[in-house]
């Protein structure tokens, strides 16, 4: 069995390292195991796990229904359809409240420019 590093586990599905840590500190996505130094360690089955809460994310739905998803306490069609939040645009698209026009939402993966230049007074 492989396991991945928190850093490698970020490369493979897309997410932050923070984002990782999120979910695992939430017991959303635990880590596998931890090594003699303490840091964490993940299995193919926690990057499959991340990989389906971006996608329910993405989509707009909660973390606590997520949980209950990944707890198959219910199914993702269960979870999309009774999502409370959604509405349906009249392109038939489905999208969460006041999002209407913006792209979904993505986890950073690059670190962003810097704002200050040099000279600028911020």
């Amino acid at each position: 069995m492989a396991l991945y590093s928190i850093g490698e586990l970020s490369r493979r599905t897309g997410l932050t390292v923070k984002a990782i840590r999120f979910y695992a500190d939430r017991g959303i996505v635990p880590a596998t195991r931890r090594n003699a130094t303490g840091h964490r360690l993940y299995d193919e089955d926690a990057a499959a796990r991340l990989d389906l809460v971006r996608s329910l994310r993405d989509l707009g739905i909660d973390l606590p229904t997520i949980r209950r998803v990944l707890a198959r306490e219910v199914t993702v069609a269960d979870a999309g359809s009774s999502s409370s939040s959604w509405t349906r645009r009249s392109t038939g698209s489905t999208v969460s409240p006041g999002s209407a026009g913006r792209s979904p939402r993505r986890c950073r993966t690059t670190r962003p420019p810097s704002r200050s230049t040099p000279g600028s007074s911020w």
